[in-house]
């Protein structure tokens, strides 16, 4: 007698909550949803303007927007890179979401701030120049990391310290 030992499937225990609105329509959420049930996951559609149910026996929550009125009750993942850059946090107030910051030679104290805020914002920070790295904030283009990314070819947009200060008075994101 052999026993057939189940593989795990890649959304096994996860258990999501797919919000419906205007900008995602309610056959794109049940193609969603059924890719998920698929490999695994259990899933529930909630319509827009209909009460999301407890969200804690949710693993996740997927919407395009933080019109519905859990939102503010909703736990959020403070953790990972990865769960950082695996998805945008739709919530305007976090602007920074997609931004992974490095700092060239600038003042300490500069530097400090920058990187709160972008963290605060949603951002990430890395200590080294590398292709994760969206922003390099610094005083000339000429600086030993500008020369390193640009010699590497790396999508990194070298900004002056006062852009991060504008897009936080503005409270959102400027052009780089």
């Amino acid at each position: 007698m052999t026993t057939e030992v189940q593989q795990p499937r890649l959304f096994d225990q996860y258990c999501l909550g797919i919000l419906c609105s205007k900008n995602l329509s309610r056959e794109y959420v049940e193609q969603l949803a059924t890719t998920l049930e698929e490999h695994g996951g259990e899933s529930l559609i909630v319509q827009p303007g209909a009460e999301v149910p407890n969200v804690a026996r949710f693993s996740h929550l997927i919407s395009n927007t933080i019109d519905f009125e859990a939102y503010d009750t909703t736990p959020r993942s403070e953790g990972t890179m990865g769960q950082q850059l695996t998805g945008k946090d739709p919530d305007p107030r976090l602007f920074m979401n997609d931004v992974v910051v490095t700092c060239g030679d600038i003042p300490a104290k500069d530097k400090d701030a920058i990187i709160g805020g972008v963290v605060a914002k949603r951002g990430l920070y890395s200590p080294r120049t590398s292709h994760m790295v969206t922003h390099l904030v610094d005083l000339t283009a000429d600086s030993d990391k500008a020369r390193m990314a640009q010699a590497k070819k790396l999508n990194v947009k070298i900004v002056l310290p006062h852009w991060f200060d504008d897009c936080l008075k503005l409270g959102r994101r400027i052009d780089d």
